[in-house]
């Protein structure tokens, strides 16, 4: 599991998302929602190994989770279809509400859509070991389906 203590080695360029949710945190807890998204994280970019070739990359489904977000607004522009990848994720310090600290304003920006919201930080887990695959992204047989499950691959028996 990483977290947003791991954001400065950590990258999304080109990270497919298959799927998003947005969900209440904890019944007993009204209001405190959480953004989720299943997506194919990029491990490493494999440079070429002879001029021209092309890189390949090491791979694995992830769970991306926002807890405690806020304020979410989304974009989406369909373009003959709705594969969504990541180009950057940033923040910027934001005022935290009701006297809370450590928000942030969060913005998830794709090549065709953009995620906006508020929140503390997030937690990334990496479902299954990574494989090599010579493209980015994975099938959903390759992956498993589609899933928002928040165990790292090392704890799932």
């Amino acid at each position: 599991m990483w977290t947003d203590d791991d954001f400065d080695v950590m990258g999304w360029h080109d990270n497919s998302v298959h799927a998003w949710g947005w969900e209440p945190w904890d019944p007993d807890r009204p209001g405190e929602n959480v953004l989720v998204l299943d997506l194919d994280y990029i491990v490493e970019w494999v440079h070429p190994t002879e001029a021209g070739g092309v890189f390949s990359f090491w791979i694995c489904p992830a769970t991306l989770v926002f807890a405690n977000a806020t304020d979410l607004k989304f974009d989406l522009e369909e373009q003959g279809g709705i594969a969504m990848e990541i180009d950057t994720i940033t923040w910027t310090p934001e005022a935290a509400p009701s006297g809370a600290s450590g928000y942030r304003k969060w913005a998830i920006e794709g090549h065709n859509f953009t995620f906006e919201f508020s929140g503390r930080g997030f937690e990334q887990y990496l479902r299954r070991p990574p494989v090599h695959a010579g493209s980015q992204s994975l099938s959903l047989a390759e992956r498993g389906g589609l899933s928002f499950d928040r165990r790292g691959f090392a704890a799932i028996p």
